[in-house]
């Protein structure tokens, strides 16, 4: 899976912007040591995995059936997590891309998937995909659906709205 864009947030400032804190030499140095760890990812219980209890059961619902109509249609497949820690990594692409990779999120053969991690406890939001998906789905189109669909919401407080508009977002352009 290959990493689309990191968006930090604070509670009233919603900012977009891709990390720099740590070199690429670092990160994988961090990330090869993470993974000899034995992390332990949760396990997916369906399209929607919400983790950290953000989503009332209707809302969950809601994704959930919106996400598996658009698997059967297309076979493409989008997945949502909410985590409220994303120990023992202290980047959020690494713990998606790694998570992403762990559930097999999308068809291999095809490389379709999408995962939106959603981590509200250090508010950040990052967006993972597969090499298939990126050809359609590009950092451009992510960072402009981040800004002004989803960032806007989560603003307003409505974690399922931003995510459920952000998700529409994506659906229309990856058909």
């Amino acid at each position: 899976m290959k990493n689309i864009f990191l968006v930090l947030f604070a509670a009233l400032s919603f900012t977009a912007c891709k990390t720099s804190s740590k070199n690429e030499v670092e990160y994988t140095r961090e990330r090869t040591e993470i993974q000899h760890q034995n992390v332990r990812f949760p396990e997916p219980v369906g399209f929607v995995n919400d983790f950290d209890g953000i989503f009332t059961p209707d809302q969950e619902k809601d994704l959930e059936d919106r996400l598996r109509e658009y698997e059967q249609q297309t076979s493409n497949h989008i997945a949502v997590v909410t985590v409220n820690s994303i120990e023992p990594y202290s980047e959020i692409q690494w713990y998606a891309t790694d998570l992403a990779n762990y559930w097999r999120v999308g068809k291999k053969e095809k490389d379709n998937g999408l995962l939106i991690v959603l981590n509200n406890n250090e508010r950040e939001i990052w967006i993972s995909t597969g090499l298939g998906t990126e050809k359609i789905i590009t950092d451009k189109f992510l960072k402009n659906t981040i800004d002004s669909t989803i960032i806007p919401e989560f603003r307003n407080g409505d974690y399922h709205n931003g995510i459920a508009k952000g998700v529409e977002e994506i659906i229309g352009k990856w058909k």
